[in-house]
């Protein structure tokens, strides 16, 4: 089935409020033009060997990360997204980490602070970018930056940067304001100074960076830089369609702006988004079509908006909204879906500082026309409380579902990992947990080193099970994911969004996780527990691995005592031969030391003997016997009374005058054994009775 073409997406993680939304504009740009996209984790130099999706790629979008890009997109255009360090042969576009780091700083010296200390991931081009705007900064103030105030995390996580912090809160806050370079690490700050006591902002200001959703949560609500990782996606997904179309474009860095947001860590008392909602309209506008550029403006600040941008082109949330307003001013019954027309609105932009000022602009123009009709004051207000109510009920129905999904996700990891204590065989090629996920189609895929560079298709999942992909079929791993997978995924969503994650382990690299679904920004929520499911399916293959190691060499274990049990049956048998000597006469010749089980063989085989052959004489050869004590006496006086119990006498045949020595010294008794010296002389006379 021939594919259709893709963009690659290539990110150190797919994790993360950032990237996700970073991909959410990769796929907004997309649709537009139909492709594909496949996203993997992992770097470029993590494709270069396996060659994963490249037949199915016609361009690369790498972020953060570009090692081995050259190599990987060698006939290929590929854009990059902060990663300056690729090379200028590709287009990059970048944060502009310089405008807003650089006011993150100052705003904290304008409130007194000089003491200011850093926390970042200097693993990071972008965090190594805002770093080095702080000691700018600091310097241009007259201030010399204190590398004792400094900390690298080395990671970007609340824990890790919690942990990291406590040293220096150990070593005494000497310092008053904290600049962490993502929010994350700016959480994980306020953390350890919660733990040990202290206040934000009164004892430590701290601000952070990227406007994670988090950052409205915190107590007190985080003052960071408002990112715009869906433009960051979007403007590399145009580049490369660009290329790809043989189009020139440009080698200048495309900076794409952020936004400071104000709020109370930093020691503002009031919440300040900077957005600017007056009207941008050069001209005599309609009353709706301005309020629609305001609030259109709000929704996508700082994103510049057309100066003759009509109602009808704004968001349809926003036009919904308006539209009822208009019905209200022209006494018109129209029906409005205002939770539909708010949640139209939550996906663009769920920030509730924006969602404020975006309510607030809405009211304010209500009132203003609604002042102007004869609908009494009570109407006016219920319609603006209408309008409201309906927006707090969306964004609680939104947490709701984020609840839900959070709930769906617990259940499918806590099914994955019961895999790792299951004794059950096979089980990680199951994909039944997929269930309780968002996830419409999924495929586990397995490096077969029987072949190399191939995939063997170890499970596939679909929630309708219409999967035509048959599960243990082979796939090179340049046309992975296959075009039937590829299909599917389309006719669930125009934009054909699949993602790869790796399943690495310490000690093996197993394979490929990839899936695909209809609600791309349900699927993109997901995306954080990842990690999770991949290090567990990665577990449980190494699990499943340990397993089969061990039942081979408990086979082998096995199989080695069956043959040790064996032999030893067999050298007891050989110790302890019964040979017909002459008609009713049997010889047992015995060789080395008799132990408590030697001689009750010895026994056993006496008696046996003399009941099968009905033998009346046994001589019993101990010439190869090294030592007769009184066990060994004694033993061989058992089985002499034993044999005379049956109507059998015994011999001993090959007492050695050492033996008879020993045994004259035991004091033993054998008034009622007949011994001989040789086997020979036991013959001769026997043959004369």
């Amino acid at each position: 089935m021939a594919s259709r073409q893709a963009i690659g997406f290539i990110a150190p993680s797919l994790a993360g409020e950032f990237m996700t939304g970073v991909m959410e504009g990769i796929l907004q740009s997309l649709r537009k033009h139909q492709y594909d996209l496949i996203a993997v984790q992992g770097a470029p130099q993590h494709l270069i060997n396996n060659q994963l999706a490249k037949q199915h790629i016609k361009a690369w979008i790498v972020i953060i990360d570009p090692a081995g890009l050259n190599e990987l997109a060698t006939n290929m255009p590929a854009v990059v997204i902060s990663a300056p360090n690729a090379g200028e042969r590709f287009p990059l576009v970048m944060p502009d980490n310089n405008q807003s780091a650089r006011a993150m700083v100052e705003h904290l010296i304008e409130h007194g602070h000089s003491k200011i200390a850093f926390v970042g991931n200097f693993n990071n081009s972008d965090m190594r970018d805002r770093y080095s705007i702080y000691c700018d900064v600091l310097k241009e103030h007259k201030i010399t930056p204190n590398p004792a105030w400094v900390v690298d995390v080395g990671d970007y996580t609340e824990g890790r940067t919690e942990h990291a912090f406590y040293p220096l809160i150990a070593n005494g806050l000497n310092f008053s304001a904290v600049v962490a370079a993502n929010d994350q690490q700016a959480v994980g700050v306020m953390m350890a100074l919660e733990t040990k006591g202290y206040r934000v902002p009164h004892d430590l200001a701290v601000v952070g960076f990227d406007d994670a959703n988090i950052a409205q949560y915190t107590n007190p609500p985080l003052t960071t830089v408002r990112q715009q990782p869906q433009l960051l996606g979007s403007i590399a997904a145009d580049s490369a369609i660009e290329l790809i179309a043989g189009k020139p474009v440009s080698n200048t860095p495309i900076y794409v702006p952020t936004i400071p947001i104000w709020r109370q860590s930093c020691g503002c008392k009031d919440v300040y988004t900077g957005i600017n909602t007056s009207t941008v309209a050069p001209k005599q506008q309609h009353w709706a079509d301005q309020l629609a550029q305001r609030m259109q403006q709000v929704l996508y600040y700082p994103v510049p908006i057309d100066p003759n941008l009509s109602l009808n082109e704004s968001n349809q949330g926003i036009r919904s909204l308006i539209q009822a307003l208009q019905a209200k001013v022209e006494a018109q019954k129209v029906e409005v879906d205002y939770l539909a027309a708010w949640y139209a609105i939550i996906t663009v932009n769920s920030k509730s500082d924006t969602l404020s000022v975006l309510y607030q602009v809405f009211a304010a123009a209500a009132n203003q026309q609604l002042a102007q009709t004869d609908l009494p004051a009570d109407q006016i207000n219920a319609f603006l409380a209408t309008a409201h109510t309906s927006l707090l009920h969306t964004v609680l129905e939104l947490q709701r579902n984020e609840i839900t999904g959070l709930d769906r996700l617990l259940a499918a990891n806590h099914e994955l990992s019961m895999l790792l204590v299951s004794n059950q065989k096979q089980q990680t090629g199951k994909l039944a947990w997929m269930q309780r996920l968002p996830v419409s189609i999924a495929c586990l895929a397995l490096w077969d080193e029987q072949k190399p560079g191939f995939l063997r298709l170890a499970s596939i999942y679909s929630k309708d099970g219409s999967s035509t992909i048959k599960a243990g079929s082979h796939c090179r791993g340049s046309e992975f994911p296959p075009a039937e997978f590829l299909e599917q995924a389309r006719q669930l969503n125009s934009s054909g969004y699949v993602a790869c994650v790796p399943i690495v382990t310490a000690s093996h690299d197993w394979g490929i996780l990839a899936f695909g679904h209809a609600d791309v920004q349900k699927t993109i929520a997901d995306i954080n527990s990842l990690y999770i499911w991949a290090s567990i399916l990665g577990s449980s293959l190494e699990h499943e691995a340990l397993e089969s190691t061990l039942d081979a060499e408990r086979e082998v274990l096995r199989g080695a005592v069956d043959r040790e049990h064996a032999l030893s049956k067999t050298i007891l048998e050989l110790g302890c031969p019964l040979i017909p000597l002459l008609p009713g006469v049997l010889l047992i010749p015995l060789i080395g030391s008799i132990n408590t089980e030697r001689a009750q063989q010895i026994t056993e085989t006496v008696l046996n003997g003399i009941n099968e052959q009905q033998a009346s004489r046994v001589l019993l050869d101990i010439t190869g016997v090294s030592m007769v004590d009184t066990h060994v006496a004694s033993s061989l006086m058992q089985i002499a009374r034993a044999a005379m119990l049956l109507g059998a006498k015994v011999a001993l045949v090959g007492v050695r005058p050492d033996i008879a020595q020993s045994i004259v010294s035991l004091g033993i008794n054998l008034n009622t054994l007949i011994t001989y010296p040789n086997l020979r002389t036991a013959i001769q006379q026997m043959a004369m009775v």
